[in-house]
């Protein structure tokens, strides 16, 4: 039982530490784009991509385009984090970004390709890293315990 014990907590521990990290990256990302510069975009496409779920969910996908320095740019990703949507939520989403509507596009000043509609960080990446964070604690903490016995 100790030995089984100990290989699912060495187990826990090194994927919530790896959760841990992307998501650190991810709220990071996030947190930068907020003092990107904005210019206003022009929406190409946009589409609700069903995609594998037991249940019945979408992501957004809207490609836009937009000029920087007399250059024009594509790009398709709304926000750093892709946000799986019910049918209703997908439906919503979709009425802000139709054809050739004009959207404010924020893009990073060091890479005029990189760009998002969506800036900031949803509460919902702050929550997992929260629990990713105690899973490491909890882990560690079980691991130690088992070591010293």
């Amino acid at each position: 039982m100790f030995n089984k014990s100990r290989v699912f907590f060495v187990v826990m521990l090194l994927s919530s530490l790896a959760w841990s990290a992307y998501l650190v990256t991810v709220v990071s990302e996030g947190l930068t784009t907020k003092s990107w510069p904005m210019v206003e975009g022009t929406v190409i496409s946009s589409n609700g991509l069903r995609i594998q779920h037991n249940q019945e969910r979408y992501i957004i996908e809207v490609e836009y385009s937009y000029m920087l320095d007399e250059k024009l740019f594509v790009g398709n990703r709304v926000s750093n984090v892709n946000s799986m949507l019910d049918r209703a939520e997908r439906d919503l989403q979709l009425k802000k970004y139709q054809t050739r509507d004009k959207v404010n596009v924020y893009y990073n000043p060091q890479e005029l390709s990189k760009s998002y509609l969506i800036v900031g960080v949803g509460y919902g990446i702050y929550l997992l890293l929260f629990v990713c964070i105690a899973m490491v604690f909890f882990s560690a903490v079980n691991l130690r315990t088992l070591l010293k016995n």
